[in-house]
């Protein structure tokens, strides 16, 4: 599939944690690869147990209300952006 894309388009490549195999992938595929990190680094692994909440909210102000709540008890990810690995 990669080898079909034209070469004027822009490719977008995603990757929970960039593994040595995934960064090898982007570099085959990919001309002049930018990276970015959201909190973590380059060493990231994956999770092997993620505990996970589900809140059904019935209106676009609940919702609102819900979020604000939640921006308010998790602090905000590091970033940092990379040209190469």
């Amino acid at each position: 599939i990669a080898g079909q894309i034209r070469p004027d388009r822009q490719t977008l490549m995603f990757s929970a944690t960039f593994a040595k195999h995934v960064r090898e992938l982007a570099d085959i595929f990919l001309k002049d690869p930018v990276f970015v990190i959201v909190g973590g680094s380059m060493d990231a692994k994956a999770v092997k147990a993620i505990k996970q909440h589900v809140t059904i909210v019935r209106s676009k102000e609940e919702k609102e209300r819900k979020i604000n709540d939640l921006l308010k008890v998790v602090p905000p990810p590091s970033t940092h952006t990379h040209r190469r690995w």
